[in-house]
């Protein structure tokens, strides 16, 4: 999230500067600078909401997290896995590493959380549109079948997918 700010902090400078010079140059009657300047403006603009967007979704995806783990898989259509060091889930989407998804947000056409399966080892979320999908295996540290359960309570109610536990007992002896 620093590096977004950071970024949206240059793109910030970059604009201001970029329209002085435009005002600048259409001061000095050089309308072609102007013009070069005004357009790399509109891109700069461009540019910093996209980033500004951005960042409002890490922050929203940060404040609601359901689950922050430190090592994770994420499977996207092509056969390769990529690992990462930290990933948090959350009900309006996923940080995966440094890669930002979001879910419900779309509309109809827009990227969903498809499934939820917990097991004994690995949390696996399910999560995109039908024509790209992609598989974000999540490694937990659950040693009780009542914490599993109260998780799956927890991704039934925020997120309105219900969890599948595999693996798991209800009778299961404390550790």
């Amino acid at each position: 999230m620093l590096s977004l700010q950071n970024r949206k902090t240059l793109f910030a400078a970059l604009l201001i500067c970029s329209i002085l010079l435009t005002v600048w140059f259409a001061a000095a009657a050089l309308p072609f600078f102007a013009f070069i300047f005004a357009a790399s403006s509109i891109a700069l603009l461009i540019i910093f909401g996209r980033i500004a967007r951005l960042l409002q979704v890490v922050r929203l995806i940060r404040e609601n997290q359901i689950l922050a783990v430190p090592a994770a898989w994420l499977q996207e259509n092509d056969p390769g896995c990529t690992c990462t060091e930290e990933s948090i889930v959350s009900t309006f989407g996923a940080i995966i590493g440094s890669r930002v998804f979001q879910w419900g947000q779309g509309g109809l056409g827009g990227s969903r959380l498809l499934d939820i399966a917990i097991d004994r080892k690995a949390i696996t979320l399910t999560f995109g549109t039908k024509a790209k999908i992609a598989k974000l295996t999540l490694l937990h540290g659950l040693t009780e079948s009542e914490a599993a359960m109260q998780l799956q309570e927890k991704f039934n109610f925020e997120t309105g997918v219900k969890a599948k536990l595999t693996g798991w007992s209800l009778t299961d002896p404390p550790r």
